[in-house]
């Protein structure tokens, strides 16, 4: 049995601190030393004045002052190994005077009430002890719990969760979590970065079987650009609930990772077009009448502790591009749409260089240049040190996704439209040129529409110039002209410019030409043959108005007699030409008779005259 065999109450009157050198420490004047029965100096009273009284009532304790109660206690022999709790508590009678009721002579001048308070229990323990007299094991008890909540891990972007957490007693490490039975929720928010682990499943904690334990979240990192010590976390937090304190948290900062074995990594880049090196913030520009000649530098570099080995590029071409094999370097091979580069092998910390030339395709410029993709991805594979401890070389491999773009601008001219399908004398036609920009933004493009008339005269109808246009964006611009009497023949066209000279990846899509028939008795005009008079050969030169559905050429001399027929001769709308070699024919005056056929069946004829010398 466990009991009191003493007790008494040490009551210094009242309680005086020592006075101590905040530079020495040094104790310049003594204070309360209970276990000494020594009171420190006090105003008007003794030195050494400290009221012992046995037992473990105290008849009167003062305001301001402290008491000390001493329990000698003997403690059972015979108790198990363990920790045990000795309860107290405190009672007696609370006196107030009332000030009011004093000045009154009031007979109830002592206010009075019971107090009653429960003291924090004395813990002990009891263990055993080894030969040598030391404690073989501690005993455990628990001081405060609390209720966990859970573990807010804030993630970079380099490190990704994928929601697998577990959780053991044991200390454990990464190759135990294949093991591990003991799994615990986590989701992970790839908006926001953030994971949650729930502990909500763990109560009270903590407690005597359980004083610490281990959590294993498993996650994807991407290493890839970044150096030794790279973080993957900003901050986890800790949130639970502590009992009377209510919700707290503790928070650590970042977790670094370092590199394992070779880790590879690639940069590629545009170094040169046509051999000038672009620069940057500028719009790219290519020689006038050159075939492009796009140079692009592909860098691979060991940011890893150990040897890569059989090294391995795949590189995609894209789809408006190809190599230029005369410059393909020795270790590289064309492979259907790929270029398989050789590397061999990468030294930690080396870089190494590969430059590939690409130029356009055949009939790029026949369609919308919308994707400047010269490499699209490229797939790595390397081998090198195993992660598993006395394993073979492991074969490594990854995909870069980051697409070599060439940004290039390119303003296509898509369609040019009028308002009307046959032209009509004293009449106005709405002209409408429709243009789509490429993969580039463009700034200060102008866009305009000319007449040619007559006598081949071109006359601009109207302009305008847009500040800026966006990648892919279309737009259009309009414009008015006058179809007067006098004319006989008339064509359109638009273009379409950019304010930076031979920036354009196709100059020939930056134009489109519109022909419409007239309305009346003209089917063709402007009809000649140069030169006239004729040596050797002759060129008849003559617009068609309107639409014929068959055209021919007869020469006769001037006896009636036919001399040469040219059949289907060229029936587009505007400017046509025929040829005729007429070395051998004799000097004469020759009858030149053109044929036609409308769309409507009627037949038409022009008759012209030239001279051979």
């Amino acid at each position: 049995d466990t009991k009191i065999e003493m007790a008494y109450v040490a009551y210094p009157r009242p309680l005086v601190p020592a006075k101590v050198d905040p530079v020495t420490g040094e104790v310049i004047q003594g204070g309360d030393d209970i276990g000494a029965f020594r009171a420190g100096w006090r105003f008007n009273q003794p030195e050494g004045e400290v009221l012992v009284k046995i037992g473990n009532t105290l008849p009167l304790l003062q305001p301001s002052r402290r008491a000390y109660f001493v329990f000698l206690l003997n403690v059972d022999s015979e108790l198990n190994k363990g920790t045990y709790d000795i309860n107290f508590k405190i009672d007696g009678e609370r006196r107030h005077y009332n000030e009011k009721a004093i000045a009154k002579q009031n007979k109830e001048k002592v206010q009075r009430s019971a107090i009653n308070y429960e003291v924090p229990p004395l813990k002990f323990a009891v263990s055993k002890r080894d030969n040598n007299g030391n404690v073989s094991q501690f005993q455990k008890f628990v001081i405060g719990s609390g209720k966990l909540s859970n573990i807010k891990v804030v993630t970079t972007q380099d490190y990704k969760a994928t929601g697998n957490a577990k959780w053991s007693k044991m200390d454990v490490n990464y190759n135990d979590f294949a093991m591990m039975t003991g799994t615990i929720p986590s989701a992970y928010d790839d908006l926001t970065g953030i994971e949650t682990i729930d502990l909500s499943q763990i109560k009270d904690f903590p407690n005597k079987d359980m004083t610490e334990f281990y959590i294993l979240s498993q996650g994807e990192v991407s290493s890839y650009g970044n150096f030794e010590n790279f973080p993957i976390t900003k901050t986890e937090t800790l949130n639970y609930d502590a009992i009377p304190f209510g919700k707290q948290s503790s928070q650590v900062g970042q977790i670094l990772l370092s590199t394992v074995g070779p880790k590879l990594d690639d940069f590629k880049m545009i170094s040169r077009i046509n051999g000038v090196e672009p620069k940057k913030g500028e719009v790219l520009t290519f020689k006038p009448n050159e075939p492009k000649d796009i140079e692009s530098m592909i860098q691979i570099t060991n940011y890893g502790n150990d040897m890569a080995e059989n090294t391995l590029l795949e590189i995609e071409i894209g789809r408006y591009f190809k190599p230029i094999i005369d410059k393909l370097p020795p270790n590289c091979i064309l492979d259907g749409n790929k270029i398989i580069a050789n590397v061999g092998a990468c030294v930690p910390g080396e870089k190494k260089q590969l430059f590939l030339n690409f130029t356009e395709k055949e009939g790029v410029c026949s369609c919308m240049f919308d994707t400047g993709a010269v490499v699209p991805n490229i797939n790595v594979s390397y081998t090198g040190k195993s992660l598993t401890p006395n394993s073979p070389p492991a074969l490594y491999k990854y995909l870069d996704k980051e697409v070599l773009e060439l940004p290039a601008v390119d303003l296509n001219l898509y369609d040019l439209t009028a308002s009307q399908s046959m032209l009509k004398y004293n009449s106005q036609v709405r002209l409408t040129a429709k243009i789509q920009n490429g993969v580039t933004p463009a700034e200060n493009v102008t866009v305009s529409i000319f007449a040619v008339t007559n006598k081949g005269d071109s006359v601009l109808v109207g302009s305008e110039v847009f500040n800026f246009i966006d990648k892919f964006e279309k737009t259009q611009f309009s414009a008015v002209y006058d179809i007067k009497d006098s004319l006989e023949y008339i064509e359109f066209f638009a273009r379409v410019q950019n304010n930076v000279a031979n920036s354009e990846f196709c100059s020939n899509n930056n134009m489109k030409q519109l022909q419409i028939p007239f309305e009346g008795p003209n089917w063709i005009v402007d009809v000649k043959n140069y030169p006239n008079p004729v040596i050797y050969n002759t060129y008849f030169s003559y617009y068609l108005p309107r639409e014929l559905k068959e055209l021919r050429l007869k020469i006769y001399n001037l006896d009636g007699q036919e001399v040469t027929t040219f059949e289907k001769c060229p029936i587009s709308l505007g400017h046509n030409l025929v040829y005729w070699f007429c070395a051998n024919s004799p000097k004469a005056t020759y009858i030149y008779k053109f044929e036609g056929v409308t769309e409507k069946g009627e037949v038409v004829s022009y008759n012209g005259v030239l001279v051979k010398d």
